[in-house]
């Protein structure tokens, strides 16, 4: 096989490698309240953003997930809701609220109110209602950030500020994308009857810096954000991007092999006996 031909085909496998390991990177997490916060997932690098997803189907419950930081360094936290029914519809989510648990034991507490902004996901193709952007300094070491809800609901939860594929995640299970698409097109279970929006006036809590709308104030429109990655998923009914890239760049090989194996053959010489 010419050695032209070897590089081509070598050059392809090594894309095709590098598209399904940034898929691999760009698997949703989810967080349970059935998971106790000691055992949650743990990011690794906290600075690196990642979206996590999850759902709450009693009034009170949690879900967790743990970020691993060096002093000094910024701990993002981006409650989001998805722009469908019927989160579309509401006007109040002040019974969301967001607690980081620092390794010293501090806390910083952070309640939502009105939708911010609409936020569009290129990845996963998915839209978001942004609650609320904060941030902490951490002291170095794991911290604990915790979502609560006062009624049933689904959330994301984005943590870090830089955007980077493949940081690692510790005690998780890989999710496979289409689990992302179940969870944007199954809406929250009903709040039971005489189940309140939130408990506080939708103040921001201790540690917040901004202020969310009372309840029942009608919000200003909300604003489409500018579109940043933060996590991956897949809509339901389209492939994921990676499986894509990956399809095409075979394809592309295969008939990059087939040209030069064509004109290999023309360019040799006729044998006579």
């Amino acid at each position: 096989m010419p050695r032209r031909l070897l590089v081509a085909v070598a050059t392809a496998i090594v894309i095709v490698a590098l598209a399904a390991g940034t898929a691999y990177a760009h698997d949703p997490i989810f967080i349970s309240e059935s998971t106790p916060p000691e055992a949650s997932p743990l990011i690794e690098d906290g600075t690196i953003s990642f979206a996590t997803y999850g759902r709450i189907d009693r009034p009170g419950g949690s879900a967790s997930v743990r970020v691993r930081l060096k002093a000094g360094e910024r701990l993002g936290l981006d409650l989001l809701v998805p722009d469908r029914e019927p989160e579309r519809s509401e006007r109040d989510f002040t019974h969301l609220s967001v607690k980081a648990t620092n390794p010293d034991g501090t806390t910083s507490s952070f309640q939502a109110g009105a939708a911010q902004e609409r936020f569009d996901e290129p990845f996963s193709k998915t839209s978001y209602l942004r609650l609320l952007r904060e941030g902490v300094i951490s002291t170095g070491g794991v911290h604990v950030v915790t979502v609560t809800s006062t009624r049933p609901t689904r959330f994301t939860l984005a943590t870090g500020v830089t955007e980077q594929f493949g940081s690692a995640v510790s005690d998780y299970e890989r999710r496979p994308l289409s689990d992302l698409a179940t969870w944007y097109s199954t809406p929250p279970p009903p709040a039971p009857a005489g189940t309140t929006s939130g408990t506080t006036t939708g103040t921001a809590m201790a540690g917040s810096g901004s202020a969310a709308a009372p309840a029942g104030t009608t919000p200003a429109a909300v604003t489409p954000a500018p579109s940043t990655p933060t996590a991956p998923g897949s809509e339901s009914g389209s492939a994921p991007w990676p499986l894509i890239a990956a399809a095409g760049l075979i394809a592309a090989a295969i008939g990059v092999t087939a040209a030069m194996a064509v004109r290999a053959r023309r360019a040799r010489p006729a044998v006579t006996v």
